[in-house]
């Protein structure tokens, strides 16, 4: 070993050197260097057990972990390459896995992992399957339910929690459903007996065992939906390519569990396995480290510490560490005692803390810890404060302005609370006394006053009639008209509309005299608020500043509109902050409030940016949609984090987010009862092997059933566990209770030096231990903050220097500080420097920001106003076709947004929707090929699946579109087309980025088909369904073509040999010229490479400067085929056409263009 091994301790060492071939369990505590272990053991490993890198597995939970833990490794072993080593998490382990097995575990090789706003509109999607009636089989059937009513949000809500919870335990919908059905029977009679056994004295048994039946019916039905939104769910994401975060893990074991050959591959690979924080595993991880392990895990070392499980509420299980014996595998179990963290005082508190636990009083010989520090830095103040959260935050504010001006760095000094949910209160504190701050993960992002403010103004650049929307902007910064004006534009069109003296009234006397009018009647607040504009208002007092900043934001709205679907999402997030004169506000705050909001509307366009990244051509209104269902659902998004000069901040973060992290000076606040432990809130379901499924309240009865809290199950106890029934919701009370406090022990173990705790407390003699065991006793969660001051109280109140009173706290300075002892004159100087100090700390941190980078934008060169051409102009094919045949058809459906009309009259008279028909078989070939398929019948079972996806009735799949798609997929199944090629892509998506002379053109679509060739390059083939394929049809296919082939080679670096189209109805294919002439060359004002691109790029150029200019009137316009096919009725055109164009119905003979069909494979 190297010098690392010079920097162990004995039991350190120890664990170090354990022999590879014998499982080993580490049990270390906090600060005892769980990380040194495990990086030595890999080294060790590597050095004297000769194991190459890459045949160890280290597990972690969290990317931060892992890089950390690799670049230790990498320290001590620089040969480890660390694109081949496989120090990684849980998760990204079973990602890599997944994609090398994909095939084998029945994928497609391009998966992704879908987030959770996307996870919860598919699921979405379920539900509303499940209401229109779609969801059928045999367990669930919705006219035979007679206790459930599945239209209940809050039940289809738990119904999603279990089951990303039967995820985490690797349990899938058919074993649920049998586990259910299995379970249900036998425990029913076990929970009715004891029932029934109960003494005589318990008068409402009679009516408890009555109830009984409903229960057991009601859990029945919610097992089969709960079966039947689960296996659909998985369906859909199969048919969206996609999984969510639990499948990983699940999907993985699922591999190892069903192909032998594959987990002895793995087996054979992984020679040892390396687990860091094995308390925090899931039953799933833990059967995923149980496949991969030889030998009954004899080649496993975990490390862990079960006083620090934390993570129960997310599905780890504290009962994996306590239930893997390396003894009984030949192995051994160690404990590492000896702190290198905290001092001995902290260490105490921490061990006093942790031994009440139920469990941990058992073992006290694991809880101490060996102090290396002894004595504390100064020493700690514990105060309480029994006021509001705000008082308690200022008083916090002013103990760190303290530390600060006793020298104390503000990256010294961390704020730890339960939830972030009150953050906001010490925030202003430390805004209030200029303390520099950073908030991480905080939960409320969709909640902060910024977010909600661009919210507000992309939602009005989308839809200018959106009141909610533009009440908001009005009244608040950098517009914010009074309440008044506000009032008087509501209720402007009230005395427009109505005559008499009320119509002459101003103010209140107008309101009150028209309060009785008909609301629904008055126009939309936008046309209200321009009428007020237009001079309605003039002559009312008050109301003529507001009439100025009302003009100048709706001028603003104006121009922010016309770049609506013009440029990406996260540049309209730029440019509204830029335009609405936003980002000027943002300048008035104070430096860290800048600091705050520049970060979290950074994140708000990262956020925009990634969502386009992901959906291609989407436009404003999907962004909003997304985010309206992130809002909906409950989503939890952290806010941005800060970074500070150098880090230099004072830390305000979770307990949870704290986790592995260590800091000088700690404040635990927001300590009491209800707070900090939190009131106990059980589940809506739970599941277990041993009790099947558990609802907590049922529908019949409307209170908690018997399954989850038995009827006087506290003093028959005896009783109902003798008949094998046990109590749910005591056992879930007491898992919370537990879990809170071994939070509350690694809250305290983060310091180091000092530790300061803060909240309520129930007690009033504070020096009296009894009291806080009497609270204890009275509260089931306990009181934290009164048992420590107890235990400092009695035990240890001369090591600590606690000054508690019951009047409220008195601050204690440590020795040798700056504080109540010191010169009042030098301590203010030192404070007014320290607050100098931080501000300019800020300020420096706010000169490089996003923030002030946007505010420089107007100042650069080549930015343009919203009323000069967009930078961007987004298009498809669709759209290009479209502005190509009527420009004024364009701006009505792409630009204005105009709801099209479905030609209903010609669908009626074909029988059949066209589109629909296309969708299935492009989606039916797609599939079948992605599976490696080609026979009919594989084409034709995919067919059926894809009108079940696209909601179409099985009688008319059957009867209407199956005879015309089996026609065509038979004939196509029989070609040498129909079959599987090597290497081939389906549904390519592509971006490309084309300047043009006014603009630039972001062209987006999916290609087809794209099959390799021997030579390097690529064939690209588009399926065409439609009827007819004229002249007409050909003109526009050609100039599609041509437009992937130029895409293919800009953006996806693929050089492209022939272009094919293939006719479904006809079964013909056509080869294309790539530069076949679709109409126009370039124009000689073309920058040079569109002109190097061909026709193509000049049409493409054309459309795209005419669109930035916002033209109708084109020179290059192609015949339109008449109004009469419009799908936009409102369109002033239509009445003006006399004229009707007729269809072109002329075909093209196939022996004049289908080209013998010979790729070069």
């Amino acid at each position: 070993m190297s010098h690392l091994a010079d920097d162990l301790n004995k039991e350190q060492l120890e664990a170090v050197t354990f022999p590879a071939d014998r499982p080993l369990k580490v049990i270390a505590g906090a600060g005892t260097g769980k990380t040194t272990i495990l990086v030595g053991r890999f080294q060790h490993f590597v050095r004297n057990g000769k194991i190459p890198a890459e045949n160890l597995l280290a597990l972690t939970f969290t990317n931060k972990a892992a890089a950390e833990m690799l670049e230790r490794i990498r320290s001590e072993v620089p040969e480890v390459d660390p694109l081949n080593s496989w120090v990684t998490t849980f998760h990204a382990f079973a990602l890599r896995l997944l994609k090398a097995e994909a095939l084998t575990a029945g994928l497609d090789p391009g998966f992704t992992i879908m987030d959770e706003v996307g996870c919860r509109l598919i699921y979405d999607r379920v539900c509303r399957k499940l209401l229109a009636g779609r969801l059928q089989n045999s367990y669930f059937q919705a006219d035979k339910l007679r206790e459930l009513r599945f239209t209940d949000g809050a039940l289809l809500n738990n119904a999603f929690r279990l089951i990303n919870q039967l995820k985490d335990a690797a349990i899938g919908p058919q074993e649920f459903i049998d586990t259910c059905l299995e379970v249900h029977l036998g425990y029913a009679r076990n929970l009715w007996a004891a029932i029934e056994g109960l003494p005589g004295k318990y008068r409402k048994k009679p009516k408890i065992l009555e109830q009984l039946v409903g229960e057991e019916q009601y859990e029945q039905e919610v097992a089969s939906l709960i079966y039947t939104l689960y296996q659909a769910y998985q369906e859909e994401l199969v048919k969206n390519r996609v999984l969510d975060f639990g499948d990983l893990i699940a999907k993985a074991c699922l591999v190892l569990q069903e192909h032998p050959q594959r987990r002895e591959y793995y087996r054979r690979k992984f020679q040892h396995i390396l687990i860091d924080e094995f308390q925090d595993t899931s039953a799933a991880q833990f059967q995923l480290v149980q496949l991969l392990a030889r030998d009954n895990m004899r080649n496993v070392t975990i490390v862990g510490d079960d006083k620090q499980s934390i993570y129960g509420w997310r599905n780890a299980k504290v009962e994996n560490v306590r239930l893997f014996d390396p003894e009984l595998r030949g192995g051994s179990a160690l404990t590492i005692k000896r702190n290198y963290r905290s001092y001995g005082e902290i260490l105490s508190l921490a061990t006093a803390a942790i031994r009440r636990s139920s469990y941990f009083a058992r073992r006290p010989d694991e809880l101490e810890l060996i102090p290396e520090k002894k004595g504390f830095h100064g020493k700690a103040t514990v105060f309480v404060y029994e006021d509001q959260r705000e008082a308690e935050a200022a008083f916090i504010a002013a103990q760190i302005k303290e530390l600060l001006a006793a020298g104390r760095k503000p990256g010294d000094i961390v704020i730890l609370m339960r939830s972030l949910n009150p953050a906001k209160a010490y925030e202003d504190a430390l805004l209030k006394e200029g303390i520099p701050y950073q908030t991480s993960g905080g939960i409320g992002f969709y909640d902060r006053e910024e977010i909600q403010d661009i919210l507000s103004y992309l939602r009005l650049v989308e839809d200018p009639l959106d009141e909610m929307a533009l009440i908001r902007v009005l009244s608040r910064p950098p517009y914010a008209v009074s309440d008044r004006f506000l009032a008087e534009v509501a209720a402007l069109c009230r005395r427009r509309g109505s005559g008499g003296a009320a119509a002459e009234m101003p103010g209140p006397e107008a309101h009150e005299a028209y309060e009785a009018h008909d609301a629904a009647e008055a126009p939309e607040f936008l046309v209200r608020l321009e009428a007020a504009v237009a001079g309605k208002l003039a002559d009312f007092p008050g109301c003529r500043e507001g009439l100025a900043r009302a003009a100048e934001l709706l001028r603003r709205l104006a121009g922010l509109h016309k770049l609506r679907d013009l440029i990406m999402p996260q540049e309209l997030v730029t440019r509204v902050l830029k335009d609405t004169g936003y980002l000027s506000y943002l300048r008035s705050l104070p430096a860290s409030a800048q600091a705050r909001s520049s970060a979290n509307l950074e994140k708000l366009a990262a956020l925009a940016a990634e969502y386009a990244r992901a959906y291609p051509g989407a436009a404003l209104s999907d962004f909003l949609s997304y985010i309206n269902a992130a809002i909906t659902f409950g989503v939890v998004e952290g806010e941005a984090d800060i970074t500070a000069a150098a880090g230099d901040a004072v830390k305000i973060m979770t307990i949870h987010k704290s986790k592995g992290l260590e800091f000088p000076v700690v404040f635990v606040v927001g300590i009491g009862p209800g707070r900090f432990p939190p009131n106990f809130k059980g589940s809506g379901f739970s599941f277990s092997p041993e009790t099947g499924l558990v609802v907590r309240k049922s529908d019949p009865v409307g209170g908690n059933t018997q399954k989850y809290s038995p009827f006087h199950f506290s003093d028959q106890r005896d009783l109902y566990e003798s008949a094998g029934v046990g109590n749910p919701e005591l056992q879930a009370r007491e898992a919370v209770i537990e879990e809170e406090r071994r939070l509350w022990y690694v809250a305290l173990t983060r310091a180091r030096e000092m530790l300061f705790l803060s909240g309520t407390t129930l007690t009033t003699k504070l020096r009296q231990q009894q009291d806080a065991e009497a609270a204890a006793m009275a509260d089931p969660h306990g009181d934290f903050l009164a048992e420590a001051i107890s235990f400092i109280n009695d035990y240890a109140a001369d090591q600590y220097g606690a000054i508690l009173t019951d009047q409220g706290p008195r601050c204690f300075v440590a020795e040798g500080g700056t504080g109540a002892g010191a010169d009042p004159g030098t301590a203010a100087s030192i404070n007014a420097d320290a607050e100098r100090t931080a501000q300019s700390e800020v300020a420096s941190t706010l000169e490089s920001s996003w923030l002030l980078g946007l505010l420089g934008l107007d100042a650069a060169a080549g930015v343009l106003a919203a009323e000069q051409y967009p930078p961007y102009v987004n298009l498809s094919f669709s759209a290009i076709r479209m502005f190509l045949h009527c420009p004024e058809r364009y701006y009505f459906l792409y630009r204005w947004r105009f709801p099209s009309d479905r030609p209903v009259e010609a669908l009626n008279q074909l029988g059949y929707d066209p589109t629909l028909l296309g969708s299935a078989v492009h989606m039916a070939v797609e599939n079948a090929r992605k599976a490696g398929k080609g026979a009919a019948d594989d084409y034709l079972c995919e067919f059926r699946k894809a009108c079940q996806a696209l909601g179409i009735n099985r009688q008319i799949c059957e009867t209407v579109y199956l005879p015309m798609a089996q026609e065509w997929l038979q004939r196509f199944a029989g070609s040498d087309l129909g079959q599987p090629m090597a290497g081939e892509l389906w549904e390519q998506p592509f971006a490309m980025e084309w300047p043009v002379s006014r603009t630039t053109v972001r062209f987006r679509g999916f290609i087809d088909q794209l099959i390799p060739r021997q030579d390097g390059q690529w064939d690209l083939i588009d399926y065409k369904t439609n009827r007819v394929l004229g002249p007409a049809e050909i003109q526009d296919y050609t100039l599609q073509l041509q437009l992937y082939a130029l895409a293919c080679r800009e953006a996806l670096g693929l050089q492209i040999g022939n272009l094919y189209l293939y006719h479904f109805p006809k079964g013909t294919l056509l080869k294309i010229d790539d530069d076949a002439g679709a109409g126009v060359r370039a124009s000689a004002g073309a920058n040079s490479r569109a002109a190097a691109g061909g026709a193509a790029a000049g049409i493409l150029a054309k459309v795209g400067d005419a669109i930035a200019a916002g033209e109708t009137e084109i020179d290059f316009r192609w015949p339109d085929r008449g109004c009469r096919h419009c799908p936009v009725t409102v369109c002033p055109l239509r009445d003006e056409e006399k004229t009707e164009v007729a269809e072109e119905e002329t075909e093209l003979e196939p022996e004049e263009s289908v080209a013998q069909f010979a790729f070069e494979l």
